[in-house]
């Protein structure tokens, strides 16, 4: 029989963009370790230094005030895993299938964080909904409601020509 451990509570209350992106920052943590001297200390330094900022900000994100700054500065460590993975793969620091692998976590954080930026949650402060402050709308649900308060013009009804 096997015992979930109490961390299991805890990861449910935090994003899982975060936890993806621990993941990714533990699998490239053992992986930076075997790059090839030339590269260790300038691109694998650079690497973990940009998970780790990725966390910091996905962390500000999550408990801090300011968080369309924080989504944003993601998105820019996002930008530049990208590369760097790019790069470690072309200077054969990682194989294809570890590119492979990387690329696709790299890519869903991405994903994550930028409709995390694009919803509602991600467009305004870490404030409470019982603030008393308007939250934005998302664009969809506001151009219904625009459309519902000025009609354009009376719905036309079925013309009925009985000779």
């Amino acid at each position: 029989m096997r015992v979930e451990p109490k961390e299991a509570s805890k990861k449910l209350t935090e994003p899982a963009v975060f936890q993806q992106a621990y993941d990714l920052t533990q699998w490239y943590a053992h992986h930076t370790g075997s790059f090839p001297q030339t590269h260790r200390f300038t691109l694998g330094d650079r690497i973990e230094n940009g998970l780790m900022d990725l966390l910091g900000s996905l962390q500000d994100a999550v408990y801090g005030r300011r968080r369309p700054e924080s989504l944003a500065h993601a998105q820019h460590g996002v930008d530049r895993l990208r590369l760097w993975n790019r790069l470690a793969r072309d200077l054969k620091c990682i194989g294809p299938k570890q590119y492979a692998y990387a690329a696709e976590r790299i890519e869903e954080v991405g994903r994550q964080v930028g409709g995390w930026r694009r919803s509602p949650q991600g467009r305004m402060g870490a404030a409470s909904a019982t603030d008393g402050t308007t939250r934005p709308v998302p664009a969809r649900r506001w151009l219904e409601q625009q459309r519902q308060q000025y009609p354009l013009c009376e719905p036309q009804q079925e013309r009925t020509d009985e000779p």
